[in-house]
């Protein structure tokens, strides 16, 4: 009985009867049809669960990664200038004085240059190694852009003449740098919209 109509509804032909082309031509176009809905719908789950994951990731990485450290991002920039400029200071001050010795000189430039890198180790571990956990190539342009700073931190401290030295210039290189590693961590961002 089951083959019988099962025979009916693929062929339209009923036992005993002839072919009825009407029926045969119909039935094609059901099947067809339903062959398509059905390719139709895995189609937009899989379109659909794709755009859920992606949304998924990007939530995950404003709110885990960048949310939190927001302060901390902008406290070691902040830092970057005030050491900076309190070691521009302790120079000046320490080339103007009369007992002017080039290895004390220049071992407090060492000293103001280590407690930068001693902060942006700091970060590194606090900050970058998050990313890393994220995103291993996003580490490498963070990574450099950081490395940026660094060299314009040096490049200030090793002036010959500090009063040569421009610090509205120096500060405006650093907000610089400073966007430019925020454009880095919220391109990842725009990658899931």
């Amino acid at each position: 009985m089951v083959v019988e109509l099962l025979q009916v509804f693929v062929t339209g032909i009923e036992p005993d009867k002839g072919i009825e082309w009407g029926n045969v031509i119909s039935n094609a176009v059901a099947i067809l049809a339903l062959i398509f809905t059905l390719y139709s719908f895995k189609e937009t789950n899989k379109s659909s669960s794709k755009l859920q994951k992606a949304e998924t990731r990007k939530n995950w990485f404003l709110t885990v990664i960048i949310e939190p450290q927001l302060s901390s991002i902008t406290t070691f920039y902040n830092n970057t200038f005030n050491f900076l400029e309190e070691g521009v200071k302790d120079l000046t001050r320490f080339q103007r004085s009369l007992i002017f010795e080039a290895t004390a000189y220049n071992s407090l430039k060492v000293i103001k240059i280590s407690k930068f890198q001693n902060a942006k180790l700091h970060f590194t571990f606090g900050f970058i190694e998050l990313i890393r956990s994220y995103d291993n190539g996003m580490v490498a342009t963070l990574t450099n852009c950081l490395n940026d700073l660094e060299d314009i931190y040096v490049t200030a401290l090793d002036a010959p003449d500090f009063t040569a030295l421009d610090m509205v210039d120096i500060e405006s290189r650093i907000h610089q740098n400073k966007s430019i590693f925020f454009t880095l961590l919220f391109k990842e961002v725009d990658k899931y919209e």
